[in-house]
C-alpha cells in the first residue's frame, strides 16, 4: 500500500506556472469574435459566389461617395477581404490585424449608411444580396445598429484578448 498513487485536490496541480483558464475572458473574447466572422463569412461567401461584382459594384457607386473606377476596385476586393479576415479570426491567425480590417470597413460604411438614410437615398446597402433572407438586418436604420453592434462585437474581443494578455504578463 506504500505505492498506492496520491490523489491531490485540482487546486494544488495548478500552480502558479500554470496558465488558468478564465471562462470569462474566454467568453468576451470568442463568442463576440465568432458571431462577427460568422456575419462576414456569410456576406461575403454571398457576395462572392451567388451575384455578379457589377451588382455590388452599383451597390457601393449608389452611395456617390467614390469613383466608378475605385467601386469596381471595392466591390471586387472587398468581399475577399471580408472573407480571409473572417477566417483568420475563426482560426486565430493574424487577429489583431483581421479585426483592424473589420473595424475599418464598418467604420467606413456605418456613416456611409447614415448618410444614405438621412438624405433620403433608396439604396441598397450592398451588404448582401437582395435575395437574402437576412436583407432586413443590414438595410436602414437596422443596418445601422447591427453595424454598431458588429463594431461593439469586435472593441469587446479586442479589450478581452488585451485583458487577458496584460494580466498573464
Amino acid at each position: 500500500m506504500a505505492n498506492a498513487p496520491v490523489i491531490r485536490p485540482a487546486e494544488e496541480l495548478l500552480d502558479a506556472r500554470t496558465p488558468r483558464i478564465d471562462a470569462t475572458f474566454i467568453f468576451l473574447q470568442y463568442l463576440p469574435r465568432l458571431i462577427v466572422a460568422a456575419v462576414f463569412i456569410y456576406a461575403s461567401y454571398l457576395k462572392i459566389f451567388s451575384e455578379k461584382p457589377d451588382t455590388f459594384a452599383r451597390e457601393i457607386a449608389a452611395y456617390k461617395l467614390a469613383p466608378l473606377q475605385v467601386t469596381h476596385l471595392m466591390a471586387l476586393g472587398l468581399p475577399w477581404l471580408e472573407l480571409i479576415c473572417a477566417v483568420a479570426l475563426i482560426l486565430g491567425l493574424w487577429v489583431r490585424e483581421a479585426r483592424l480590417w473589420l473595424l475599418l470597413m464598418l467604420v467606413g460604411f456605418t456613416p456611409a449608411k447614415v448618410y444614405a438614410l438621412v438624405s433620403g437615398l433608396k439604396i441598397s446597402c450592398g451588404c448582401v444580396p437582395a435575395n437574402s433572407p437576412l436583407k432586413i438586418l443590414f438595410e436602414g436604420w437596422p443596418g445601422v445598429m447591427t453595424n454598431v453592434v458588429l463594431i461593439a462585437l469586435l472593441l469587446l474581443d479586442g479589450w478581452a484578448g488585451w485583458s487577458r494578455r496584460s494580466r498573464s504578463a
